[in-house]
């Protein structure tokens, strides 16, 4: 289970993600953020097993609105 923070400022409410690999969607998920003791997160289980080691883009966002790019390295 992952518990993705959003940067200062982000509101609650339903937001999606995507984890991404030259271009090519490997994983998408959901969750709905909720704010507590001034921080907003939402959880989401994910199984990473399957992915190769490397870097990725996760891109975020509260729907309906635009994606935010996320440079992530997994080891």
């Amino acid at each position: 289970e992952l518990t993705i923070v959003l940067p200062v400022g982000s509101k609650a409410g339903a937001y999606e993600l995507q984890l991404k690999m030259n271009d090519r969607t490997v994983l998408s998920t959901g969750g709905t953020a909720e704010i507590q003791n001034g921080t907003t997160s939402f959880a989401a289980r994910v199984n990473l097993s399957q992915l190769e080691p490397g870097s990725y883009s996760m891109v975020i966002r509260q729907v309906p609105l635009d994606w935010n790019l996320y440079p992530v390295v997994i080891r």
